[in-house]
């Protein structure tokens, strides 16, 4: 586990069970900080072995592209491993005893797997992210992940919503809601919770399935229309109220509820997005696509034109 901080220690941090040891370099490079820690180390660092890579929000919000030459070159570090940005200090993060698994980077390393098993949107891997950067428009995205301000050995990992970056810098965060429908939007959704409710009653419908297909048309030069075609499957997980109703008014009337809550979730994604001037959704790369002549036109002002989607 390699971190940035103020001051270098030859000395491994450890914790009392000594599952774990924290190593430490302070380098203009990454390379010559992994040097310094394998000097100082009787075990060579094995980037094979890597769960996830952490990034603290102050680094992201510098820029982060410098940081990952030489992960790209180097032969041992897998373009698969996923990326977070940590709310406050990777190092803080790294070096907790969770209650659940003393080691955080394994845990870490298991959550972001179960959460790719709903979607792969929330595991964001070294070729993602340098995919996005590389794509003319696209605005990357990263999650983010932070400590409960609990007492020390009652402290959890949460996962707080999404990192938006311009190129490599991050420029805002979408939460959690807003990040469920920038997932959703892209389809591909394997398992996940709805809740819906209103004056009748509540419910919390399980998504089996939920994909959505996208249609990106230039209107012109200037103007770019975008309609999302939504199609989910779903089961009623919970319910309560809703007494008055049969079976088949029961079913027509959750999915009403579903299809206006889907709607609103993605479309406050968008207009997230769009005061952050980010297209993360890549509706670029599609007009890049199919539409070549007309993104030769759009593409050095493409967020002016994304704003008025």
């Amino acid at each position: 586990n390699i971190t940035q901080q103020e001051s270098s220690s030859n000395e491994p941090n450890t914790g009392d069970n000594n599952q774990f040891i924290i190593f430490n370099a302070v380098s203009d490079t990454i390379l010559k900080g992994i040097s310094e820690m394998n000097i100082n180390n009787n075990h060579k660092l094995m980037f094979h072995h890597n769960q996830i890579r952490l990034f603290g929000i102050d680094l992201a919000k510098q820029g982060v592209k410098k940081y990952l030459d030489m992960l790209l070159r180097d032969q041992q570090a897998r373009l698969e491993v996923p990326f977070a940005v940590v709310d406050g200090r990777a190092e803080d993060l790294l070096s907790v005893k969770l209650p659940s698994e003393p080691i955080s980077g394994l845990f870490l390393g298991s959550m972001f797997e179960d959460l790719a098993k709903t979607s792969m949107q929330y595991k964001v891997r070294l070729i993602d992210f340098i995919n996005r950067i590389l794509d003319e428009g696209a605005a990357p995205v990263m999650p983010i992940i932070k400590l409960t301000d609990a007492e020390e050995d009652k402290k959890e990992v949460i996962m707080t919503g999404m990192a938006v970056f311009n190129d490599d810098k991050m420029v805002g965060q979408l939460t959690l809601d807003e990040m469920l429908g920038y997932i959703w939007s892209l389809g591909n959704v394997n398992t996940c919770h709805l809740e819906v409710s209103d004056e009748l009653g509540r419910s919390v419908l399980n998504i089996i399935d939920l994909g959505c297909k996208r249609k990106v048309t230039p209107l012109d030069d200037e103007k770019v229309e975008v309609n999302l075609s939504v199609d989910a499957v779903f089961t009623i997980g919970e319910l309560q109220g809703f007494s008055d109703m049969n079976n088949d008014e029961l079913i027509k009337h959750l999915d009403k509820l579903a299809q206006e809550h889907i709607k609103e979730i993605i479309t406050n994604a968008f207009i997230a997005a769009k005061n952050l001037e980010a297209d993360i959704f890549g509706f670029c790369t599609t007009i890049h696509q199919y539409y070549p002549k007309k993104w030769d036109k759009m593409k050095d002002h493409w967020n002016e034109i994304f704003v008025n989607i």
